[in-house]
Formats: structure tokens, sequence, C-alpha cells
């Protein structure tokens, strides 16, 4: 856990790392989110805004505003 980082520097420390490296931060577009952002297949880095939705778990926007649910951050982290 980073705290508060940008998205721009957030993908700055994730540059050039593993794939499957990630970090979670403290979103600064959304005061009260997270967001995780990972290295992906590609050795792209991917940002996720992460919205909390507790005690029911957490949830994220994909794609053409798809919203995905999990219970906790580990089945997040699990299904990335």
């Amino acid at each position: 856990f980073h705290g508060f980082l940008s998205r721009r520097e957030a993908a700055m420390l994730l540059s050039g790392q593993p794939v499957g490296t990630f970090l979670v931060r403290f979103s600064k577009s959304q005061p009260g989110a997270f967001a995780l952002a990972f290295v992906d297949s590609r050795n792209m880095v991917i940002s996720v805004l992460i919205d909390s939705e507790m005690p029911r778990g957490v949830k994220i926007k994909e794609a053409g505003d798809t919203e995905r649910r999990f219970k906790d951050i580990y089945e997040l982290l699990l299904h990335y």
C-alpha cells in the first residue's frame, strides 16, 4: 500500500517491473476510493479504480461501464 500517489507516480514506480507487480493507493481523483495499479502481460501499467461497498465488498468499473463486485480486496487482486 503506497498511500497518496497519482496515477502517473504509480506508473513511474511500476514501469520496468515484472509482470504481476502491483500497488494499491488512495485515489487522488476520487476521494474515499482506492486504486489498483499493476503491470499486465503486455508490460503495460494498468490502473483500476476501486469503490468500497462495505460491508458487502468492493466494486470496480470495467470497459463499457460494466461493474464487477468482489467480496474483498484480496479477491480483486486474485482476479487480476
